[in-house]
């Protein structure tokens, strides 16, 4: 599912993972939660192959050995932070 939330901006909700687009010069800067995880691993090695900025959302005490070698921001936290 892909909404709209201003131009040039799209924010993309999937069951694994959130992931918010901003788009400049044919090039996104992307937020990626779930990223430890089998599907959002591959999505950010994905994202980072095409040439995309990633910052990657991951739990303390997850297993992100699926980053591993991957060129992005790994930020620590939880989607349920305040």
């Amino acid at each position: 599912m892909d909404t709209p939330i201003a131009p040039n901006r799209h924010l993309s909700v999937f069951p694994a993972f959130w992931c918010a687009f901003v788009q400049f010069n044919n090039r996104m800067k992307c937020f990626i939660t779930g990223a430890s995880g089998f599907i959002g691993a591959n999505l950010v090695h994905e994202l980072v192959a095409q040439g995309h900025s990633v910052k990657a959302l991951v739990r303390a005490e997850s297993d992100a050995r699926g980053l591993t070698g991957t060129d992005c921001e790994r930020v620590q936290g939880d989607v349920g932070d305040q």
